[in-house]
């Protein structure tokens, strides 16, 4: 199958299934992605839309000028259906080295640039060497973590233990909040939440209203009343890349030097007897020894049904060894 594009993609850093049925594509325009060339010149990134049912190209769209940074480099995007497949659909997108978000209506074909100093690293985080080598990285460790709950985005920079809440009302409305600098009003973000550590990725489980996270070697989980916990799980060489929610399952992936593990645990039995069973004092903990208990799925590299939705945050990975 081929689908049919305005132009050859450059580096697809994030792919995305709606419930609609849309494959969307974040190529961020970087060439030699992964090598140590200075390549971060003149990027032109895209969104890009399939539809499955028809294999056609339903959204290609390159982002202007006036809603990138010099340094802008575009990692990471949730897709917003409120109510149709057709209307008033948003995709928001982190610029992970802008320190801003992007939002993309797609009814109107319309990106804007978004602003404000709780999408910047918090200084006092530094992240260790083996997930980030440049002792200066902390100060582009933007947004990275997006996730949305029924009613508002949440948005975590990398390096930063806080995450942060925008109504999804607000945002369908966001040019009556902004300053003339772009930079969204104080009173129209809420901090949710201080973790004890930094975490890669988010991700909302919309059955149970939990929601998940990725730490470097933790895997955390909050319920819908803010009740959180974390503990180190025992891995010792490598770390948590990234997690996933399919159906019943919690994916997640375990870098070990670049060689990719790939586990699941069925989500019930993960949060039996936990704060994300509705029980208000404990938390959810997942550690590497439980998989063979769970009768985990081990895949090494490649083989999982959701192989597809790692793709994007290996690529990142390698983004971040480069420095």
């Amino acid at each position: 199958m081929i689908w049919q594009t305005k132009q050859e993609i450059i580096s697809p850093i994030n792919v995305v299934k709606d419930r609609c049925n849309r494959l969307w594509v974040l190529d961020c325009g970087v060439q030699n992605i992964s090598g140590m060339s200075n390549w971060i010149e003149n990027p032109k990134p895209r969104l890009i839309a399939y539809n499955l049912q028809t294999n056609k190209t339903v959204v290609d769209f390159s982002f202007p000028s006036d809603v990138l940074d010099f340094e802008s480099f575009l990692t990471n995007f949730v897709v917003d259906i409120e109510k149709s497949c057709d209307t008033e659909v948003f995709v928001y997108i982190s610029d992970f080295n802008g320190r801003s978000l992007i939002q993309y209506d797609v009814q109107n074909e319309q990106a804007i640039r978004l602003k404000h100093n709780f999408f910047n690293p918090d200084p006092e985080v530094i992240l260790p060497e083996e997930v980030i080598f440049n002792k200066n990285q902390k100060t582009v460790s933007g947004i990275h973590g997006l996730a949305f709950t029924d009613n508002q985005l949440v948005v975590s920079p990398f390096a930063s233990k806080n995450e942060f809440g925008i109504n999804r009302t607000i945002l369908h409305h966001i040019s009556q909040y902004l300053l003339p600098t772009g930079t969204i009003e104080n009173d129209k973000i809420t901090h949710l939440l201080t973790r004890s550590s930094p975490a890669s990725t988010l991700r909302f489980d919309p059955n149970t209203k939990n929601m998940f996270y990725a730490g470097l070697k933790k895997i955390g989980c909050k319920n819908i009343n803010n009740d959180f916990i974390e503990i180190d799980i025992g891995i010792e060489d490598g770390y948590l890349s990234d997690i996933q929610i399919d159906g019943p399952y919690l994916y997640y992936l375990v870098n070990n030097n670049n060689s990719f593990t790939i586990a699941n645990r069925e989500l019930t039995s993960l949060v039996k007897g936990t704060v994300c069973e509705n029980v208000p004092t404990l938390v959810t903990r997942l550690g590497l020894d439980d998989v063979e208990k769970e009768d985990s799925k081990n895949y090494k590299n490649s083989g999982s049904k959701i192989v597809l939705s790692f793709v994007g945050f290996v690529i990142n990975y390698l983004f971040l060894m480069r420095f």
